[in-house]
């Protein structure tokens, strides 16, 4: 771009900028008044312990805001003494989707001003719906973080289950669905590799990643469901590696320790008397090398996952459930189940994420089916070996005795996992065995917790079970290639990246998963594990009816001797108590209940086994057709049949197939007046709040487009009218609506499903290149132009008209570069508003520009072949307009266009310019020449009259450029006559001659013809005159100094009385009304002192400081300190002034008192209770 050009784009986009900062002020201060901003709040926790940390945090809770409560346990303490800020975390408005504007411009010709509502910057459980994708603005360690997260609940199953066991009793309730609707995933802004993972229901709580460092954030005040404002969180840093860490001495922190000759993994972790930095720093017991911390190293390297081998099943995704259990120093850690429960799904929600980073090399989705309190039970053993088998037995029998299906079980304790108890060898956060996924009793593991970033460690031992070895083993050698530092990493090193996989992990992993090792994760079994012993005995002719008494209530239990039907309810008794007891459960198939008689389902029948053969199920017919979902546009039917001809009995199998089967219906286009079917789904949440904050009983829903997922294009995504806020109101839109804009697919039970330009579902009919439906091209028209005239401005090239498709315009760069000054510009052929490259405004990169209800795509100005195209077949609503911007060296363009369109509605005849045919210079000084355009024939480009062309067309297309512009001609004044009167004001006349000067530099002046000058503007041929009057008249002394130097003063002056020889003569000989010797002086304002606000007390107990700076002020200016008086300070009492720095304040001090300073007091050490051990 030339100089001059940059210079317009600069003051262009300065102008744009202030607008900008205006407006965000006027947000900031809307924000201000909510709470939402108290300004950043930091402190140094490096000398506090955890204690005094929160006692440091209740004296920033007093001073900051009263009244809030603090919450006490913290899942960060645990990370060590890393740097650490106060924040509050801001949700931000995304702008509108470009397919947004588009609807709005399709159904709304009124412009609306954007409005804002805000429901909240965080979630709480009882709203019905919320932000389906919201921002966050947090300003920590001297940036701006901005989130952009979407809501994840896949990884919670539907069913899941909660379930809190006492010795004697146990509860089990189903997880509230509401509270699986915290958490959310998504990417810092501007930040390709980064990774989040929060939970946003009454705060934010979790982790982020950037190529900075990783972050960890959680509450600090208690969050409250009807307040609209932030509140304060607390925000920990642990950078990546630096330079200079790589110049000391290297500490690694040891992880894993395997023992020979099994399978079972230690994650060891040394817990020392001092407080280290990181989750899993260690000394090294082994050296004696100073202590230093454990930083990570961001991935900046680009990965090209490997691909896996064929598999010979099907190509599926995996799924791991998982049982997590909770023992009860969990419990009493966490201040409520809800907590506890939040605080698990927030660590497994980082850990689905893990497994779903690219680096893993297979598609795993990992979901939590149900979660375990255990209230007194313990696993607490005299090895790690021990506690990891206790743990496992007892997932087993709950997997029994619940009928529970998961695929792995893993126990988190805060209890120390020893290797030793007895030798107090107590370093092991994790244990589990290596492949044990899908074996019922051995596929657990156990993780000790250690706050937020427990998560890695649970991928870690998640990873054992998969049949992943550590990075650094020796079977990982030919695979890592000397990069072993990831999440399977046996020791943490300064590199270790705990979010990668290694291509090791990913080699055993995939080999894992091909293998019937890991049939559980496919959730179709690929063998039946029932053997034919089993088959052919019912369970009542293994276990007789007293039996089953004392599995059902215990040792000692029989049948009950009271005459009761047999086959019903289990009714059983015990020799020590009275009467019977059951547990409405009938008796067990195949239990003998007479001659020649066994139960069956709850009756008493004759024991015939040919009659409990499996049966397997047959189709039955397909039902009529159902109504159709739309009466136009593309509609969808629906046909269902059912699995009863024989229906499945006695166990045999299912019948394999669909049981629904869909079709179009009523595809014919609807009428253009007719509601977008999305905005009719819409309309019908018209008044409904949904319970979200801020908006009103009035408010209108409208259609949200332009989603990016594929999961998301059939869901009913809303947004509030005239806002940017939408939400998800129903998971599916109704059958046969589009899956978008620009597109003919159509939603069919929530699944977008391929569809063609008929609306019918699988067809492959599609536009020809002039939009036509099912079209062959016969009636199809390519229209072609060049242009490559340079004028300087904006130069109207051809109109595009209405009906045209497959737009494609090219502008190559002057030389085959893209450092020319030429640059494609759009204009709405309607309103003539500018839609591209307006306003000397250049856009330099990809973008989309809504139009008529489809996207323009713009490859952007920065491309050495600059270009617009429309999407494929889709018709122009309205004309469009291609002009050309040429600034700087006005090389010529090399701009060339086609479309196509329909060949009644091809243009025949249009304007063309022909750049060799300029007329003559107007003037032979700073004169104009034209380019006129003349009609021609556009299929033969022959010349004809030019009534065939549009007479509105070109006054656009004439050009024009300056010429002779070496000189210039101008109106010169040669003389002036006498004035009309002999005293006072009257009128003279000029003489003018019209001359040509050969620059604006040079006064060299050749007269010429006056015609030459006739374009000119002609001077005035007259001016007001003077005529000298004789009389007597005042002479003034100079002015006195000026009695006040600011404020307003006054000066004098003497005078006296002279005549028209300028003779004195006495005073009343002048007019007094004429003398002047008082006038006024410097009136501007004086300096003053201004003061801040005092600041806070210096310390929090005892005696401390206040100070508060003064300014000299001058009409809202500040200036030396100088030019105010020193006796004017507001200074009272025993207050002192202290000289800062700069000579533009003052500080004042004063005293300030606290409550007494408290500290701890120790007596000496008593003597030692035992002489040894």
């Amino acid at each position: 771009m030339t100089s001059k050009m940059h210079q317009r784009v600069t003051s262009i986009l300065a102008g744009v900028a202030i607008a900008v900062l205006l407006a965000i002020i006027v947000i900031v201060w809307v924000q201000v008044g909510h709470g939402a901003f108290k300004g950043k709040e930091e402190y140094n926790i490096s000398t506090f312990n955890s204690l005094q940390s929160y006692a440091e945090m209740s004296t920033i809770n007093s001073t900051h805001a009263q009244g809030v409560e603090i919450l006490k346990n913290s899942h960060l303490d645990d990370l060590g003494r890393h740097s650490m800020e106060l924040v509050r975390p801001i949700k931000i408005d995304p702008p509108l989707h470009d397919h947004d504007l588009i609807f709005d411009q399709l159904h709304d010709n009124e412009d609306h001003p954007i409005l804002r509502h805000h429901s909240g910057h965080f979630r709480h459980t009882a709203a019905e719906v919320w932000d389906p994708h919201p921002q966050y603005e947090i300003q920590a360690f001297g940036q701006v973080l901005v989130l952009e997260l979407s809501f994840n609940y896949k990884f919670v199953s539907p069913n899941l289950q909660v379930t809190h066991v006492w010795e004697n009793y146990t509860r089990r309730a189903m997880h509230d669905p509401k509270a699986s609707g915290c958490f959310y995933t998504g990417k810092v802004k501007g930040e390709k590799n980064s990774d989040v993972a929060v939970s946003l229901c009454n705060g934010m709580t979790g982790y982020i990643r950037t190529s900075e460092g990783n972050y960890y954030i959680e509450p600090v005040e208690k969050f409250r469901n009807d307040s609209i404002a932030s509140i304060m969180h607390r925000i920990k840093k642990v950078a990546h590696k630096t330079e200079a860490d790589d110049l000391d001495a290297t500490t690694s922190t040891e992880l894993c320790e395997v023992k020979e000759n099994t399978t079972i993994i230690d994650d060891d972790f040394l817990i020392g008397k001092e407080e280290y930095k990181h989750f899993v720093h260690k000394r090294d017991v082994t050296q004696s090398r100073p202590r230093r911390d454990v930083l990570f190293e961001d991935d900046n390297i680009e990965f090209v996952p490997i691909a896996p081998k064929a598999r010979s099943g099907n190509h599926q995704e995996f799924h791991i459930e998982t049982l997590i259990v909770a023992d009860k120093t969990m419990a009493q850690y966490h201040n409520t189940d809800e907590d506890l429960n939040h605080y698990i799904l927030t660590l497994m929600s980082h850990v689905a994420l893990l497994f779903k980073h690219a680096t893993i090399g297979n598609p795993i989705s990992l979901a939590v089916v149900e979660i375990v309190t255990l209230k007194e039970t313990e696993f607490l053993s005299n090895t790690s070996d021990e506690m990891l088998k206790k743990f496992c037995n007892w997932q087993s029998q709950h997997a029994e005795r619940t009928q529970k299906q998961y695929d792995t079980a893993l126990l988190l304790t805060r209890e120390s996992i020893c290797k030793n108890l007895t030798a107090q060898v107590c370093n092991t956060l994790g244990v589990a065995e290596v492949g044990s996924m899908c074996n019922s009793n051995s596929s657990c593991a156990i993780v000790r917790d250690k706050g937020l970033s427990t998560s890695y460690i649970i991928a870690h031992e998640l990873g054992h079970v998969l049949s992943m070895p550590h990075d650094d083993d020796d079977k990982c050698v030919k695979y890592n290639k000397g990069e072993k530092a990831n999440i399977m990493s046996k020791v943490l090193q300064n590199d270790t990246k705990p979010w990668l996989w290694s291509a090791c992990s990913r080699h055993y992993l995939t080999d894992f998963l091909e293998s019937s090792k890991s049939s559980c994760l496919f959730d179709e079994p690929n063998r039946d594990i029932i053997t034919s012993q089993f088959i052919q005995r019912l369970p009542g002719e293994r276990f007789k009816v007293d039996r089953q008494c004392e599995l059902e209530f215990g040792i000692g239990y029989k049948l009950c001797p009271f005459e009761i039907a047999s086959c019903g309810s289990l009714w059983c008794t015990r020799e020590d108590m009275e009467g019977c007891k059951t547990q409405h459960m009938p008796w067990a198939d195949g239990t003998k209940c007479g001659e020649s008689s066994w139960c069956h389902h709850g009756e008493c029948i004759p024991n015939n086994r040919n009659l409990l053969e499996p049966v397997e199920g047959g189709w039955g017919p397909w039902m009529p057709w159902g109504f159709c979902s739309r009466t136009c546009g593309g509609g969808v039917k629906m046909s269902k049949r059912n699995c009863d001809s024989p229906p499945p009995t006695n166990g045999g199998a299912y019948c394999k197939g669909k049981n629904v089967r869909y079709a179009s219906c009523n595809y014919l286009p609807c009428d253009s007046e007719l509601r977008d079917f999305r905005e009719v789904q819409c309309a019908e949440f018209d008044g409904m709040t949904k319970g979200i904050r801020g908006l009103s009983d009035e408010v209108k829903w409208i259609p949200k487009y332009g989603m990016e997922s594929s999961d998301d294009f059939c869901k009913l995504y809303c947004r509030v009218k005239h806002s940017t806020s939408y939400y998800m109101l129903k998971d599916k839109v109704i059958d046969g609506t589009k899956c978008g804009l620009n597109t003919f697919d159509i939603c069919v039970n929530g699944i977008c499903k391929h569809a063609g330009c008929d609306n019918r579902l699988d067809s492959p009919t599609t536009l020809d290149e002039c939009g036509v439906c099912g079209g062959d091209n016969s009636k199809c028209e390519e229209i072609t132009g060049t242009y490559n005239i340079s004028a300087y401005g904006y130069t109207r090239v051809v109109r595009l008209p209405k009906g045209s498709s497959n737009l494609h315009i090219s502008q190559r760069g002057y030389e085959n570069t893209n450092a020319d000054d030429n640059f494609l510009s759009l204009v709405d052929g309607e309103t003539g508003a500018y839609l591209l490259n307006g306003n000397f405004v250049v856009s330099q990169f990809l973008k989309e520009v809504p139009f008529g209800g489809m996207t323009i795509t713009y490859s952007g100005s920065d491309e050495i072949v600059e270009y617009i195209k429309t999407p494929k077949n889709l018709r122009l609503a309205k004309d469009l307009v291609l002009e050309v911007l040429s600034v700087g060296r006005l090389h010529p363009p090399d701009i060339r266009y086609r479309y196509t369109i329909k060949s009644n509605e091809a243009p025949r005849y249009g304007w063309q310019v022909d750049s060799e045919h300029w007329t003559k210079c107007s003037s032979m000084c700073s004169g104009k020449k034209f380019l006129r355009p003349y009609c021609i024939e556009l299929g033969t480009t022959h010349r004809v009259h030019e009534n065939y062309c549009s007479d509105s067309e070109i006054n656009n297309l004439v050009q024009q450029k300056d010429c002779n512009t070496h000189c210039q001609f101008l109106w010169n004044i040669t003389s002036r006559g006498q004035c009309s009167s002999q005293c006072g004001k009257g009128l003279r006349p000029i003489f003018y001659n019209c001359v040509k000067v050969e620059n604006l530099y040079s006064h060299d002046q050749v007269p010429v013809n006056n015609k030459h000058c006739a374009i000119l503007p002609k001077p005035s041929e007259t001016e007001e005159c003077l005529g000298l009057c004789p009389s007597n008249h005042w002479e003034y002394d100079s002015w006195s100094e000026c009695s006040a130097t600011c404020g307003g003063g006054s000066q004098m002056r003497s005078a006296i009385c002279l005549d028209r020889n300028n003779q004195r003569i006495s005073n009343l000989h002048c007019n007094s009304e004429e003398k002047n010797v008082r006038q006024s002086c410097n009136n501007h304002m004086c300096p003053l002192w201004a003061c801040d606000e005092w600041n806070q007390c210096s310390v929090s107990c005892g005696t401390g400081v206040q100070t508060r700076p003064c300014y000299c002020n001058v009409d809202g200016h500040i200036h030396n300190i100088s030019a105010c008086d020193p006796n004017d300070l507001p200074i009272v009492g025993a207050e002192k002034v202290r000289l800062q720095h700069s000579q533009k304040a003052l500080t004042i001090e004063k005293e300030c008192s606290h409550r007494p300073c408290v500290y701890w007091s120790a007596d000496p050490w008593g003597e030692c209770n035992a002489t040894c051990g």
